[in-house]
């Protein structure tokens, strides 16, 4: 009887979730490690639409993690997906713009005082990805097009808000690379 009952107590638990589902309630799932990278990556080319994503201050030290990314990105320009990024300013962040047009993408740069979040968020089809990279690092997929709509809304107003920030900062580097360019001549 104790068996059966935990046996009944799990599958109810699955069935809730399904119906959940399918009346409009969040899907949540929730991925530990690599497979979580895995499982967003194909979810974001199957859906094959326009990605937001709101970029993580942490710095990304896994080899095997940029290894998936910069493949990733490959496929994503291959299957013609647009990115737009809202970016906290960081050591790479230039390096990375030099990129930007032929990897499909479009970024926002701003200081990292006004955005330094812990986790990665990526706006996508009706979905809201939340990764974070801090040891053990976990990828949390919410699909509900409420909470996408909401999470698109507030990338939107960012990205609208920090265009002035993003401009100073490039005027900015620009100045820099002439002072270099000029002292290396």
């Amino acid at each position: 009887i104790k068996n059966a009952s935990q046996s009944l107590d799990r599958i109810l638990g699955k069935m809730i979730s399904d119906f959940n589902i399918t009346h409009s309630q969040p899907g949540i799932k929730i991925f530990d490690g690599i497979i979580g990278i895995k499982e967003l990556y194909n979810d974001i080319l199957k859906e094959k639409g326009e990605i937001l994503l709101m970029r993580s201050s942490r710095e990304i030290t896994s080899q095997e993690i940029l290894e998936h990314i910069h493949n990733q990105v490959s496929k994503q320009v291959q299957a013609n997906i647009s990115v737009r990024v809202i970016s906290p300013l960081m050591s790479d962040t230039f390096e990375k713009m030099e990129f930007d047009k032929e990897r499909l993408t479009t970024r926002r740069i701003v200081p990292k005082e006004i955005l330094d979040i812990p986790a990665q968020i990526i706006i996508y089809a009706d979905k809201v990805a939340i990764t974070t990279y801090d040891a053990p690092f976990t990828t949390t997929i919410i699909e509900n097009v409420i909470i996408k709509t909401t999470f698109a809304s507030m990338f939107e107003y960012i990205w609208g808000k920090s265009k002035e920030e993003h401009d100073k900062i490039c005027r900015e580097l620009e100045i820099e690379m002439k002072k270099k360019t000029t002292t290396l001549s």
